[in-house]
């Protein structure tokens, strides 16, 4: 975890990459919106030139957790990259390759989901999910002394990332805490956020439909937050970005809430349903859809109301 990095990107370099302007792929520039105002879906662009996306979406030294000195610091850049290394071969795999595979989807939600509680703009969000975690301290020795340097570490940035995102020092430090314990301790293998997204993926108590949108001639918009979500009655919806003419949604739906609903709609007692459902191994619906552009709009207007204050897209004029 030493290294010499200190731009730190919270949405990846190779993820922008596939939003970037047509003409200046090479160059590595997206267009970028400010978000004006919300209710209206006014956007401004913040330059014609583009931002360059090796400086966009990151900010200096904001997973440092102690800095020795210019050249050297812990952070979790390299745990990062890990993940990160991955994200060309997931986007083959579910968007170029028709063999469906569960586990490719399951890794990319996982992916999308360490950009959540990654993204400093999710902060309070990540906090208020998993503080249950920050009753745990690494069992192994070596990683316990890495991990009391979270508390007592120099970390110059703070004011500066504390000001910024507006948080407090408690909060920052404890999700600096978080990230160690859900990205480092590692159990048979599996750290606790892949055994998160899988207890979410193959939870029997819902059924999970993914939907993969494919357009031609309109760009996705995806904002400085990432991703774009919806919480109605049994429904738990998550959509994310792919490319500029891809995007993704895994919908969630809780069946005890929908049978519950049901009896009392209906008064009719229907626990054989439910314990049937339960007994049966859990189907992972995919459905592909192709140019449909008001899902579409519907996906960018959510990017932009959900978003901090910037929104990013390959097109000049953003599909609203």
């Amino acid at each position: 975890m030493i290294n010499h990095k200190r731009n730190h990107h919270f949405i990846a370099q190779v993820e922008q990459v596939f939003h970037a302007r047509s003409a200046e792929v090479k160059a590595k520039k997206i267009n970028r919106f400010e978000v004006v105002n919300k209710e209206k879906m006014k956007l401004k662009k913040t330059s014609k030139k583009g931002a360059t996306i090796a400086n966009n979406l990151s900010f200096e030294d904001l997973y440092c957790f102690d800095f020795l000195s210019r050249e050297e610091q812990y952070n979790f850049e390299d745990i990062f990259g890990h993940y990160e290394s991955s994200y060309n071969d997931l986007i083959e795999k579910v968007i170029c390759i028709n063999e469906d595979s569960s586990d490719s989807y399951l890794d990319l939600f996982t992916y999308k989901w360490m950009n959540i509680i990654r993204n400093p703009f999710c902060i309070k969000h990540t906090l208020s999910m998993f503080s249950g975690y920050l009753n745990y301290v690494p069992t192994d020795p070596k990683l316990l002394v890495v991990y009391n340097r979270i508390e007592q570490g120099n970390k110059p940035q703070e004011q500066r990332v504390c000001e910024y995102f507006g948080i407090k020092k408690t909060e920052y430090t404890n999700w600096l805490k978080l990230l160690f314990l859900v990205l480092l301790v590692n159990n048979d293998g599996v750290n606790l956020l892949e055994y998160f997204t899988r207890a979410m993926f193959y939870d029997k108590d819902s059924s999970l439909h993914i939907f993969l949108h494919n357009l031609n001639g309109k760009s996705t918009v995806f904002s400085d937050v990432g991703f774009a979500s919806l919480n109605q009655d049994a429904h738990l919806i998550y959509e994310f970005p792919l490319t500029d003419s891809h995007y993704i949604v895994y919908g969630f739906t809780n069946l005890d809430k929908i049978i519950a609903d049901l009896e009392k709609e209906n008064g009719f007692d229907l626990s054989h349903i439910h314990n049937f459902v339960k007994n049966e191994p859990k189907e992972i619906v995919v459905k592909k859809f192709f140019d449909d552009l008001m899902k579409l709009k519907s996906f960018n207007i959510r990017m932009v109301e959900q978003s901090r204050q910037y929104v990013f897209s390959k097109a000049t004029k953003p599909f609203l």
